[in-house]
């Protein structure tokens, strides 16, 4: 919610250069690409400055979040923010084109956590921070690209569970905290209780969503304005579109 606030108060005053220059990009495309080579790097303080002892970056619950938890995130959402409409030589957008090589991008994250993981033995040490650091990279630049090649073909049901996400992402920390409880007064094994927790959680949230969120404010607020009638239409453009492909 920081970084939103943040971003939004970025974007107004783009917005506000962009008017009084009368610049479609009122900042210079080397800054941009400077910033894009910069944050990855810029990373690496945050994660130096983390105290868990686990392969990941900190946790911090509070309103105001701890500094450099909030710095790590930043660089990793502004980062995104630029690469988005920021274009490589042949005209595909950067956030597109930066996983193209993700198989070896999935190898190389695969095995940097399982160095960090398994022979790394301080995980608040200046070994740990690196591999971690390095694996965060390109674990995300691996399922941009694994993303875009699997999911570029339009469903609807992926489009409405990827809508959903985000009042799951949201609202799911109480329930699970209730469902722990269950768990535990109930003595359940820890591997079917965390199963039995996620999908119950996941079923709950799927159904509150459709019933309650998607074509409210609430829902409109999240991930703009939707209506059933839109929906139905979109459902039989893709059924159609998924039929003549099969013809």
């Amino acid at each position: 919610l920081w970084l939103v606030a943040a971003f939004a108060i970025v974007a107004g005053v783009v917005d506000r250069l962009r008017s009084l220059r009368g610049l479609e990009r009122p900042i210079p495309a080397s800054v941009a690409d400077g910033l894009l080579l910069a944050l990855p790097i810029l990373t690496i303080g945050p994660q130096l400055l983390m105290k868990e002892p686990v392969f990941g970056p900190d946790t911090s619950e509070g309103l105001i979040p701890a500094w450099h938890v909030l710095g790590y995130y930043a660089c990793f959402f502004f980062w995104g923010a630029l690469a988005h409409d920021r274009r490589s030589d042949d005209g595909r957008r950067l956030i597109r084109t930066v996983g193209d090589r993700w198989p070896a991008l999935l190898g190389l994250s695969v095995g940097l956590f399982a160095v960090g993981v398994f022979l790394v033995e301080d995980q608040t040490g200046w070994l740990a921070a690196l591999t971690q650091w390095a694996f965060a990279w390109t674990m995300s630049f691996c399922l941009l690209g694994l993303f875009a090649a699997v999911l570029m073909t339009e469903r609807f049901a992926v489009r409405w569970l990827s809508d959903a996400s985000y009042w799951m992402y949201l609202t799911h920390l109480p329930l699970i905290f209730v469902l722990q409880g269950v768990a535990a007064a109930w003595d359940l094994p820890a591997i079917p209780a965390f199963i039995g927790i996620c999908a119950v959680t996941f079923v709950l949230l799927a159904i509150t969503y459709r019933w309650l969120i998607r074509y409210t404010p609430i829902g409109s607020l999240l991930n703009g304005s939707k209506n059933r009638a839109a929906d139905a239409l979109t459902r039989a453009r893709l059924a159609e579109a998924e039929r003549t492909r099969v013809r």
